[in-house]
């Protein structure tokens, strides 16, 4: 899903793919087995939020790309937006393992990530900064 959209009509548009799949007259029939809510809905902070703007002045300093991109995964930022509260998701590791058995980061992505943190942090706490206004 994407920011905006209602559960309930995603969820009747695929049914309806799969009506029009299920009567077409080849034999093959899918269904919706389980349908789990998910933790949240989708979720955005605009890339011209102060708050993204100065993660991306931070990261840029600290070497980082900071070029502002989307993801198709949930996470825990769906529930600071749905509080109203800007934010981001920026970290080391690789999606395909993330959350997964063997989930893991490679020690010099941690490092990296925690220079890019110390200065996302000074940066966002210094005085003058007007992120948050």
């Amino acid at each position: 899903m994407l920011p905006g959209e209602d559960p309930g009509e995603v969820l009747a548009g695929i049914d309806a793919v799969l009506r029009d799949f299920n009567a077409a007259g080849t034999g093959a029939r899918a269904r919706i087995a389980e349908c789990a809510p998910s933790t949240g809905g989708p979720s955005e902070t605009p890339t011209d939020a102060p708050f993204v703007r100065a993660c991306r002045e931070a990261l840029v300093a600290a070497g980082a790309d900071g070029e502002p991109g989307g993801l198709t995964v949930n996470c825990d930022m769906t529930h600071f937006r749905s509080a109203g509260v800007p934010a981001l998701v920026c970290g080391p590791g690789l999606l395909e393992v993330m959350h997964a058995v063997d989930e893991y980061i490679a020690v010099g992505e941690l490092r990296a990530a925690v220079g890019k943190y110390r200065g996302v942090f000074t940066h966002l706490l210094s005085p003058g900064s007007t992120w948050w206004q």
